[in-house]
């Protein structure tokens, strides 16, 4: 694979030697055709800037993904192109891309076009990147991370109402914002003992949290105005999720299985606020509520009153 101030266009290979990269490489852009195939070796392309009108149908785009990733190895992608805004396809019809960076300067962003999933890490460690569409998915397997050291990472957009799902979520650093989905982010694992950890900004927009973490895990950082989760669900039967901050529900709160915790002795407790209903177990008439556990320990707890018959808590 070329390097340096190179536009890269790898074409179909059925008929010649598919491109190699043998060390982390520096390009301008990337684009892979129908059938075209690299082979990753676990290594880095860093990108730093777009497709010009030499390109054909790169242009515009930092990379264009519309071929093959081969199954033999990884493939990591590091945009920083810092000059306007950028296009970024990612929809390999086999193999996958491993973790993607965006380390950049500027208010210009980034944009992912099309459903998009990566099997690493999303981080945006400096700059902007949004969903081209409101009804692009995204789907990461590892965790989405905004912003690095003194560094603010903004991902989402207002109108965003597609499916997320992620390991975990973690806001680094204050100036560093993730608007989520009006529809449902899915969290599944954890990042250091946290499924979601915010030292920033997160925006609920409408949306709807699940947490199905099989184990023990924290959440931080939900419990002041503009920060709070919309709606949260937590559903697997092995989670105990445990608050080590306050915690607001600024709609409803469900456990469907597992156990929210209001803190662990040693590290103190936290409050709990729901505004609308908090509801625990399978739902009404369909039992499984002794699966669904609610404990306040000795935090305040103060519980909405807008469920069914203007009842705070369903069990």
């Amino acid at each position: 694979v070329p390097t340096g101030s190179t536009h890269v266009v790898i074409p179909d290979t059925s008929s010649i030697n598919n491109p190699v990269l043998d060390n982390n490489r520096t390009i301008e852009s990337l684009r892979i055709e129908a059938n075209g195939t690299i082979v990753g070796g676990g290594y880095t392309l860093t990108i730093d800037s777009k497709g010009d009108a030499t390109t054909g149908t790169s242009e515009n785009y930092a990379a264009r993904i519309e071929g093959i990733i081969s199954s033999a190895s990884e493939l990591n992608l590091n945009f920083t192109y810092s000059s306007g805004e950028a296009k970024v396809k990612l929809a390999p019809t086999s193999g996958s891309i491993h973790d993607v960076t965006f380390n950049k300067s500027g208010s210009d962003n980034h944009v992912f076009e099309g459903a998009t999933s990566i099997t690493g890490t999303l981080w945006v460690k400096d700059g902007n990147v949004v969903m081209m569409g409101n009804n692009d998915a995204l789907s990461v397997a590892e965790d989405i991370r905004l912003g690095n050291s003194s560094d603010a990472g903004f991902l989402g957009h207002a109108g965003w109402s597609a499916a997320v799902d992620a390991r975990s979520l973690d806001i680094v650093t204050a100036g560093s914002t993730f608007t989520s989905t009006g529809d449902v982010l899915t969290l599944d694992g954890e990042l250091s003992d946290y499924v979601f950890n915010n030292d920033g900004v997160f925006v609920h927009n409408d949306g709807t949290v699940t947490i199905t973490t099989a184990a023990t895990t924290r959440i931080d950082g939900a419990g002041a105005s503009g920060n709070q989760f919309y709606n949260l669900i937590i559903n697997h039967a092995s989670a105990v999720v445990q608050m080590y901050s306050d915690l607001i529900v600024a709609n409803n709160l469900t456990i469907t299985a597992g156990q929210l915790t209001t803190g662990v002795g040693g590290y103190g407790y936290s409050n709990l606020t729901v505004t609308g209903n908090t509801s625990l177990g399978a739902g009404a008439g369909a039992g499984g509520a002794d699966e669904a556990t609610l404990t306040c320990n000795t935090s305040t707890v103060s519980l909405g009153s807008t469920y069914s018959s203007d009842y705070g808590l369903y069990v």
